[in-house]
C-alpha cells in the first residue's frame, strides 16, 4: 500500500502462535497454509483512510491470535515513512494519561531512546515541514491495540505498525476474525485532524453530558486514605457558609471510606455513619453527593468472593490473579466477560445512584489492571479490552443517563461510555518531581500524590478531545499554601488554578479548606466558575507543555479574548513571550487594549503582536485583549479570571448622552471593573495611566446596573 509519497510499501500482518505453541508471523501478500488475510483501504476523504484487516484460519488445526496489524510500514520489506525531515526533528503525540507531545531528538538524547509505543493512537510530525501523519483505532471489536515507532541505530526510520491485541484468542478452522478498524489520516495541521478523530469516535455514541459544568471539592489530594467523616463533614459546613463565592455542586469523596474492594456500598470505623447517611447530610447542605469507586477490584475477604469466588480473572496456573488494592493490599480482578459478574456491576451501579444517591460516580485507573496480560478470562472468546468495556457499559447502564461517569483509565474504550475522563497523572501540592526524595519515591505523600505541572502537559495534550468525547478532567485543582501538606508558591498555585478554569474542565477542589489563607481562597473565588467556553492551546503541539491558552469570551454588548501565558518552559527562568495576534485571531491592523487580570494592571495598546516581558519561571498572566473603539469601554476587571464573562451582562456607552452603564449578571461576586477612557472623556474617579485614563468602578454582580 502507498499513500501519496508519505508512506511507501506498506502491508499489514497477523501474528499468533499454533497448538503446539509455535510462533508465527505472516504478511500480506505471502502465500501460507496457516491463514488467509483480506486487508481492506478505504478512502474516506482527502488524506483520510479506513484501515481493516481480515484473517481466516484455512488451516485444520486452531490458531491463537495475537496482534491483527491493518497497517505496517517496515524497511525490512522497503516500506518507509516520509515526512520530509531526518526522524531527528518528528515529534509525537502518545496516547493516555502518562503520554503526551515528545520530541523524538529529547528522548534518543536524554534516554537512548529509540522505541515510541503508544495505546490507541499516534500522532508524526516534522515541525520543520509541516507533514503530520496520525493513525488511531476506532471501537468495532473492543479490542486494545498498540502503535510502535521504531528507529534504527542510526536515529533514522526503521518500523511503524498498528496492531489489535487479542492476546491468544482462539480462531477454529474456518472462522474469521478481524481487529478493529484503523483511521490513517494526513495534513499540514494537527489539530483538526485530533478533532476529526475525535468526532468519529464520538459518532456511534456520544455522552448527552458533554456540555455539563463540574464543580466541586473533594478531599483525596490533602487527606488521602486518611480522610475521616468528620473532616468531610466540616468541609461541607466551610462550603455552605461561602456558597455564593465558591460556588461548589459536588462533594466527592474518595478512597478511605470503604471496608474493602467488593464490599462498596459498607463503610469502615471512620465513616461510621454509613454512606447514605453521608448522601443526605451533602443533600441538606443544598450540595450534591459524589462517590470514588473500583468497581472491578474484589478482595479475598469481600462478602463478594465468597459468595462467587469464580467471578475473578485467574492467572495462569488457574490461581486468582493477584492486583494492587487501595484498602487491601492484594487483591483480584472481576471478570466482566462472564455475564453474571456483569449483573453484578450494573446493580452496583444502580444501588450507588438511585439507592445511596450519589449522582457522580469516579471510577479510579486502578481498575485498569483487569487488563493485565498475566490475566486469563473465562471466556476464551472475550479479549480483554471488550471484557473491559462491557464492564463500563454495564455500570453506566445501572447508573442512568442522568448521572455523570468519571473514567480514570482507557480512553479509547471508554468512548461513549464515560461521560468524564482523566487525562492526566495525579496531581499535589507541589510544581512538578524535581523535591521529591528519592527513597520515598513519588508517593511521597508529603504534599499530595503528584503535581501540577504534568497536569498542565496533559490539559494541552488532550484538549481536543474536551467537550467531544467527555468533559476532560484534568485531576484536582489545588492551590494551598505551604504549610498545609504543599509546597506551592502563590504564582504556582495561581497559575495551575488559570490553567484549570479556563480550559473549562472538571473543577473539583483538593485542599483542606479550612487551612487555607486568604490569599489562597481569593484565587478560588477568582477562578470559579469556570466560563461557558474552553480555552484552546495556542502553542499546541510546539512544546511537551502548551503555556499560552486563548478563550473567546462574548457578552450581549462585546466580545474580546482572555489569554493565558505560563511560564513552564525548561530550563527555568525569567521568559519573554511574543504571541502574533493572528494566532489568535484577532487583526493584526487594529489596536487593542490589554488589562493583566492578577495584578490588575493596564498594560497599554498593542498592534501586530502582545509582549509579556520578564516573566518569572512558574508564574504566568492573564490578559484581557479588547479592540479599542474610541470610547469609553471596559477594559477588564479584577472579579474573575474571564474578566466580564461570569460577572458582567453588558457594558454600554451612550454617546448621546455620554454615559456609561455597566449591567452585572447575579453571581454574587465582588470586585472592580476597570474602564479605558479615551482623550476627550472625563470620569469620576479616574486615574491615569500611560496616555490613557483609566476608571475603576467597585461593584456587587448583583444583578444591578451602575451608571
Amino acid at each position: 500500500m502507498n499513500f501519496g509519497s508519505t508512506i511507501t510499501n506498506a502491508g499489514s500482518f497477523v501474528s499468533f502462535t499454533d497448538s503446539d505453541g509455535n510462533e508465527y508471523a505472516v504478511r500480506s501478500g505471502n502465500p501460507n497454509p496457516w491463514v488467509n488475510l483480506e486487508p481492506h483501504k478505504e478512502e474516506i476523504a482527502s488524506n483520510e483512510y479506513y484501515l481493516s484487516l481480515k484473517v481466516t484460519n484455512i488451516s485444520d488445526k486452531p490458531l491463537f491470535i495475537q496482534d491483527i496489524a491493518p497497517l505496517e510500514i517496515s524497511r525490512q520489506f522497503k516500506g518507509y515513512l516520509e515526512l520530509g525531515s531526518p526522524m531527528s526533528l518528528w515529534t509525537t503525540l502518545i496516547s493516555e494519561i502518562s503520554g503526551g507531545v515528545e520530541d523524538l531528538c529529547m528522548a534518543w538524547h536524554d534516554d537512548s531512546r529509540d522505541l515510541f509505543v503508544s495505546p490507541d493512537y499516534m500522532m508524526i510530525g516534522s515541525k520543520r515541514t509541516d507533514n503530520y501523519m496520525f493513525a488511531g483505532f476506532l471501537v468495532d471489536e473492543a479490542c486494545e491495540a498498540e502503535l510502535d515507532l521504531k528507529a534504527s541505530g542510526s536515529f533514522s526510520f526503521e518500523r511503524f505498525s498498528a496492531r489489535s491485541l487479542f492476546e491468544g484468542i482462539e480462531l477454529q478452522p474456518g472462522e474469521s476474525i478481524s481487529g478493529d478498524t484503523l483511521f490513517l489520516s494526513f495534513g499540514n495541521d494537527p489539530r483538526p485532524i485530533l478533532k476529526r478523530y475525535a468526532d468519529l469516535l464520538a459518532e456511534p455514541s456520544v455522552s448527552t453530558q458533554v456540555s455539563r459544568k463540574m464543580v466541586g471539592w473533594s478531599p483525596w489530594d490533602y487527606y488521602l486514605g486518611g480522610v475521616t467523616e468528620q473532616d468531610l463533614v466540616d468541609n461541607v459546613n466551610w462550603l455552605a457558609a461561602r456558597r455564593e463565592e465558591i460556588p461548589v455542586e459536588f462533594i466527592q469523596l474518595d478512597h478511605g471510606f470503604q471496608k474493602c474492594e467488593g464490599d462498596w456500598l459498607t463503610t469502615n470505623e471512620k465513616f461510621p455513619s454509613g454512606l447514605k447517611w453521608l448522601s443526605d447530610f451533602i443533600y441538606t447542605k443544598g450540595f450534591t453527593p459524589a462517590l470514588w469507586l473500583c468497581p472491578f477490584l474484589v478482595a479475598e475477604q469481600s462478602s463478594l468472593y465468597a459468595e462467587h469466588p469464580d467471578w475473578v480473572i485467574k492467572a495462569a496456573d488457574g490461581s486468582p490473579l493477584k492486583l494492587n488494592g487501595y484498602a487491601v493490599k492484594a487483591v483480584y480482578g472481576l471478570d466482566c466477560s462472564i455475564p453474571e459478574a456483569r449483573e453484578w456491576v450494573k446493580e452496583l451501579g444502580r444501588r450507588t445512584v438511585h439507592e445511596f444517591g450519589y449522582q457522580y460516580i469516579k471510577l479510579d485507573g486502578a481498575n485498569g489492571q483487569i487488563l493485565s496480560t498475566l490475566g486469563v478470562l473465562k471466556d476464551p472468546k472475550v479479549t480483554k479490552g471488550a471484557a473491559c468495556r462491557m464492564g463500563l457499559q454495564a455500570f453506566k447502564e445501572g447508573m442512568g443517563k442522568d448521572a455523570f461517569l468519571l473514567n480514570a483509565f482507557q480512553f479509547r474504550l471508554s468512548s461513549g461510555i464515560a461521560d468524564g475522563m482523566r487525562i492526566g497523572e495525579d496531581v499535589g501540592g507541589r510544581w512538578d518531581g524535581s523535591r521529591i526524595a528519592k527513597h520515598y519515591g513519588e508517593r511521597d505523600n508529603f504534599p499530595g500524590p503528584g503535581e501540577v505541572l504534568r497536569g498542565i502537559s496533559s490539559t494541552g495534550a488532550h484538549y481536543w478531545m474536551h467537550r467531544r468525547l467527555w468533559v476532560n478532567d484534568s485531576d484536582y485543582m489545588v492551590v494551598r499554601q505551604k504549610g498545609s501538606r504543599s509546597d506551592l508558591s502563590l504564582p504556582e498555585a495561581r497559575t495551575w488554578a488559570s490553567c484549570v478554569s479556563l480550559t473549562d474542565g472538571l473543577m473539583i477542589l483538593g485542599d483542606n479548606l479550612m487551612e487555607l489563607t486568604d490569599d489562597r481562597v481569593d484565587i478560588i473565588k477568582k477562578v470559579m466558575p469556570a466560563f461557558d467556553g474552553s480555552a484552546i492551546p495556542v502553542d499546541f503541539f510546539q512544546k511537551r507543555t502548551a503555556s499560552i491558552y486563548d478563550l473567546k469570551v462574548k457578552t450581549e454588548s462585546e466580545d474580546w479574548t482572555t489569554l493565558l501565558v505560563m511560564n513552564t518552559d525548561k530550563p527555568e527562568r525569567t521568559r519573554d513571550y511574543e504571541i502574533n495576534l493572528e494566532a489568535i485571531g484577532l487583526d493584526p491592523t487594529a489596536e487593542y487594549l490589554v488589562f493583566e487580570f492578577w495584578r490588575s494592571k493596564y498594560w497599554g495598546l498593542c498592534k501586530e503582536k502582545i509582549s509579556v516581558s520578564a516573566l518569572e519561571a512558574r508564574d504566568s498572566c492573564v490578559l484581557s485583549i479588547r479592540k479599542r473603539t474610541g470610547i469609553p469601554q471596559v477594559l477588564g476587571t479584577d472579579i474573575h479570571i474571564s474578566q466580564g464573562g461570569v460577572e458582567i451582562e453588558s457594558a454600554k456607552f451612550d454617546t448621546g448622552t455620554n454615559t456609561m452603564t455597566v449591567k452585572t449578571k447575579s453571581c454574587g461576586k465582588e470586585g472592580s471593573v476597570y474602564i479605558y477612557t479615551p482623550e476627550g472623556y472625563k470620569t469620576e474617579g479616574q486615574f491615569q495611566t500611560g496616555n490613557a485614563e483609566i476608571s475603576r468602578l467597585r461593584l456587587k454582580a448583583d444583578g444591578s446596573s451602575y451608571t
